[in-house]
């Protein structure tokens, strides 16, 4: 049976329906209903963007993600391109178990905190001090390892002391420490020294002392 869309007038020889209006204007009226813009928070440190799960790197699937989180689900959200505060955006859902989608853009407005890591970094935080002792070439190539390694793993060191027998790395993230010395073989002294208290729950760094 022939059908009419009430709204633009087209026919369902044309045009696929959605009950009883043509998939262009039942797309017409759900985009509407989508703001022209998104807030995004970011870190003023390192750039990266707050998302549900914490801060990502700003890329247009943590760009959706933010999107689609505004959205209150109503829509699964994907980002076709990001032009400075522009974002070009398809969005998809269900009507009357019909997939619909539509393209729009989107303003992005930005605004700037600092997140934890930057936060920590930028004030010598630490929870391991890894102290190597021993053969300078040793020490040094230790040094760059564990250094790449806490960063690989989302950590950082956020002090070196070189002293006459050997350095001090403060690193901070103790399990990323221990894990790194782990993987390495590499055989520690460990002591502990508390710092603080955490909803009534001691705090300890702990130190390795690490001959090479």
């Amino acid at each position: 049976m022939l059908r009419h869309c009430p709204t633009c007038g087209r026919s369902s020889k044309d045009v696929r329906f959605i009950a009883d209006f043509c998939e262009s204007c039942v797309a017409g009226r759900l985009s509407g209903s989508v703001p022209g813009y998104a807030d995004l928070l970011s870190c003023r440190g390192c750039g990266r963007l707050k998302t549900r799960s914490g801060f990502a790197k700003p890329d247009a699937s943590s760009i959706a993600g933010v999107i689609a989180a505004q959205m209150r689900g109503k829509f699964s959200v994907r980002v076709l391109r990001v032009d400075r505060d522009t974002a070009i955006v398809e969005f998809s859902t269900a009507v009357d178990d019909c997939p619909v989608s539509f393209t729009r853009s989107i303003e992005l407005r930005r605004a700037h905190e600092t997140c934890t890591d930057c936060f920590r970094r930028s004030s010598g935080y630490y929870e391991a001090v890894v102290q190597l002792r021993g053969d300078p070439d040793s020490v040094r190539r230790t040094l760059t390892g564990l250094t790449r390694y806490v960063e690989k793993n989302d950590a950082f060191v956020s002090k070196v002391e070189t002293l006459p027998y050997g350095v001090d790395a403060y690193t901070s993230d103790k399990l990323v420490t221990a894990a790194y010395l782990s993987s390495r073989g590499i055989k520690a002294g460990r002591s502990y020294t508390l710092y603080g208290m955490r909803h009534g729950k001691r705090l300890y760094r702990n130190i390795y002392s690490v001959r090479l």
